[in-house]
């Protein structure tokens, strides 16, 4: 054994280093094997693991391997677990990654910075207050209703095929889904935006109409296009470091912001999961105090929710509020979720049924559930009037289990986990 810690004769210093950490790293797995039953009958699987390494990572494995008579048991039972997530938790003790199941989301030969920043997505500017007001204005400019505004995008005002009746036909069995730029100030004026995207797809969807009945060369399709094009570069600062600002003709693309480099590294992170299996993986790590994984975790189910343009459903927010602890960090983020769309979001006929679009779903949320409804009441008071920010774009640090004086294991900084506790401390709702 001593020979194997001692490089042999012309071994360079690093190779030596290299087999004495493996040699360390065999050592500390030891001889003893415990059996885990994970599941119930008749699927029960049953894993072969190493004491050492369980309770390393772990507190509550710690105890488990370690009874108070002083005897170690050789077999543990946890047939109340989903034998998936917990083969996920294990494969993150044993590896400190998750990727069993299919490719990573990002490949490593993906990882451009160009790339990077798509793959982060960053939220789209939401269409309200200033931004609407800004939007309104510019609306106006192009339709030519200011008397300094551009007049020939007024023939894009009607549906093609009332002002030209002789293309009628074609356009209405080529086209799909019909739509017009009088269409799109409307649905302004009614607030059935929410995100400055939205706008963009209505007009890539003008474009891309015009395209499909008259080909590219076509005058009105060329106006599709130029309108468009305006429309990025008048509310270019608005976007600034969105994804949406990138590869437009004539736009020189602005420098990736702080928060876009904090999306692009959950991005990299995030564990090639979908959001329930992060929820259930992210509970199962918060259960057994694998305070590693409760952060990697948590990173990826927000890494998913940018990348998604999606929150919670009503479903998972209600399943699972109640079964983490009171000062869980997921219970801080479905918290701030339900009080972010419930004050920044207004009713859209396109909400699906599940989601938090809709008043009626977010006040039997909060009705159902008495004690999400209270801290919902308790989040909103304790900002003393102060609007909720997106909790998608909170610190790296904010919804991690580590405390402020810890160093994070994802490589984050704490600033804004520090402002979140400072504020719990100060309005004495329980993390919140």
């Amino acid at each position: 054994m001593n020979s194997l810690a001692q490089p042999s004769k012309g071994e360079s210093s690093a190779s030596g280093a290299a087999r004495e950490s493996s040699s360390s790293f065999l050592s500390s797995l030891g001889s003893d094997i415990v059996v885990l039953n994970i599941g119930t009958a008749p699927s029960i699987f049953q894993v072969k693991i190493h004491p050492g390494v369980l309770g390393e990572k772990s507190t509550v494995f710690l105890q488990l391997l370690n009874l108070e008579d002083g005897t170690k048991p050789t077999e543990l039972n946890f047939l109340d677990e989903n034998p998936t997530i917990f083969g996920h938790m294990l494969e993150y003790i044993y590896k400190g990654r998750v990727i069993s199941k299919g490719e990573p989301l990002i490949k490593t030969e993906e990882l451009t910075e160009t790339n990077l920043a798509r793959a982060a997505l960053d939220p789209s500017p939401l269409v309200n207050g200033n931004n609407k007001r800004q939007v309104t204005i510019t609306f106006k400019n192009l339709s030519g209703e200011n008397n300094s505004g551009i007049v020939k995008f007024k023939v894009l005002l009607q549906p093609y095929a009332k002002q030209v009746s002789r293309d009628a036909e074609a356009w209405t069995t080529q086209v799909e889904k019909d739509i017009d730029f009088g269409v799109i100030k409307q649905k302004l004026k009614d607030d059935q935006y929410t995100e400055l995207s939205e706008i963009d797809q209505d007009f890539d969807l003008l474009y891309s109409n015009h395209v499909q009945v008259h080909g590219p060369g076509h005058n009105y399709t060329k106006l599709a296009f130029e309108l468009k094009g305006l429309f990025h570069q008048k509310t270019a600062e608005m976007r600034k470091g969105t994804v949406s600002d990138k590869n437009l003709p004539g736009l020189i693309p602005n420098p990736p912001t702080l928060l876009q480099q904090q999306h692009t590294k959950m991005a990299q992170l995030r564990i090639p999961l979908p959001s329930d299996e992060l929820l259930a993986l992210h509970i199962l790590a918060t259960k057994y105090q694998v305070s590693g994984l409760q952060d990697l975790s948590m990173t990826s189910l927000i890494s998913s929710h940018i990348q998604s343009r999606s929150f919670p459903t009503l479903t998972e927010i209600i399943l699972s509020f109640s079964a983490v602890p009171t000062d869980s960090p997921l219970r801080r983020y479905l918290v701030k979720t339900v009080c972010y769309n419930l004050m920044a979001r207004v009713d859209k006929p396109n909400d699906l049924p599940d989601t938090l679009g809709s008043t009626d779903n977010l006040y039997q949320l909060c009705t159902e559930s008495e004690e999400l409804g209270k801290a919902v009441f308790q989040m909103l008071r304790g900002r003393n009037g102060a609007s909720i920010g997106d909790p998608r774009c909170g610190g790296f640090c904010e919804f991690h289990a580590h405390g402020r004086q810890e160093v994070c294991s994802l490589g984050g900084v704490n600033g804004r986990k520090r402002r979140a506790e400072d504020d719990a401390e100060r309005f004495g709702f329980g993390g919140f």
